[in-house]
């Protein structure tokens, strides 16, 4: 009888939704019921998954390459999501199936290879939204727990990706390698941070864009073996000809061809950066530069150190 009740209570809701035609109604219709209903069922999916990644109707079915394709949208949303909820539970979903599924897939690299351009797509869209999020919508403090779960997803790369390049398409791991030197320093790639406020931008992907250079760093440490890269391939990934020469031409012969990749990435990004903070230092005249550019720079110099 409750239930029938309940059932008649959310139909009149709906009704009246529609008589009135309030955009405010609908929002509220959608926040109370699908919005929990969608997340109940991805989180079901989730545990549904962790116990039977390894069964082969699993496998055959391509099934982890559906849930990343179903969170793929939410994530790319983020900020835009009509609930945080739904964005946080999508990446919290894809870490925890990713964690279950990354052997399985490396078992099995025939039925898994569409998933990886969809992965590579997902992740980079997450971590370099086109949604931006002001500080005073969110708050400074759940701002800094976004980055943390920015951080936690690099981690992911570093210790379920990277150590097995040798069993995963050099595509992939190539798209990792630009992901990382994305990330690596603050403001050079035009939006490459979604919060809004140039100082606060900077001072919040700060412990991102550590991570991400320690990642790179130490990938750049492994011999992965993965083969020769192509010049093009190279090319295509933000690398000029000479670089993807010198990938080509002497580290192929050497092996850990990726590694050498990210070193030559994090190279011309700190070029990039040096260049535009001489460029600009002396345009300013004798205004000193914004305090995050003196971070920004000092960032740099240490990576540097850190290479030498």
């Amino acid at each position: 009888g409750s239930v029938g009740m309940s059932h008649q209570q959310q139909h009149q809701q709906q009704q009246q939704s529609s008589a009135n035609g309030g955009a405010v109604s609908s929002i509220e219709w959608v926040s109370m019921n699908y919005i929990p209903f969608g997340e109940k069922a991805l989180a079901v999916a989730v545990k549904l998954y962790q116990q039977t990644a390894a069964d082969e109707a699993v496998v055959e079915g391509q099934i982890l390459h559906e849930i990343i394709k179903a969170v793929h949208l939410p994530l790319s949303l983020k900020y835009k999501c009509m609930s945080a909820s739904t964005w946080k539970l999508a990446i919290s979903s894809l870490m925890t199936v990713l964690h279950t599924g990354l052997p399985v897939a490396r078992a099995h690299p025939k039925q898994f290879a569409p998933l990886w351009k969809d992965l590579s797509d997902t992740l980079d869209q997450f971590l370099f939204p086109k949604s931006v999020c002001v500080v005073e919508d969110r708050g400074l403090d759940e701002l800094v727990l976004d980055e943390a779960i920015d951080c936690q997803v690099i981690e992911l790369i570093r210790d379920e990706i990277l150590p097995f390049s040798q069993e995963i398409p050099q595509q992939f791991i190539l798209d990792a390698v630009v992901l990382l030197n994305k990330g690596s320093i603050h403001s050079a790639t035009t939006g490459s941070t979604p919060f809004a406020g140039c100082e606060t931008e900077l001072k919040l992907r700060e412990e991102f864009a550590k991570t991400c250079f320690e990642t790179l760093l130490q990938f750049s440490l492994l011999d992965d073996g993965m083969g020769q890269l192509t010049a093009n391939s190279v090319n295509n990934n933000c690398l000029d000809k000479d670089s993807a020469a010198t990938v080509n031409g002497t580290a192929a012969n050497e092996g850990g061809i990726a590694g050498r990749l990210a070193i030559t990435a994090l190279l011309h990004r700190f070029e990039e950066v040096l260049r535009k903070f001489n460029d600009d230092e002396r345009l300013s005249g004798k205004f000193p530069l914004p305090r995050y550019r003196l971070s920004e720079i000092s960032f740099v110099l240490k990576a540097v150190a850190t290479l030498v």
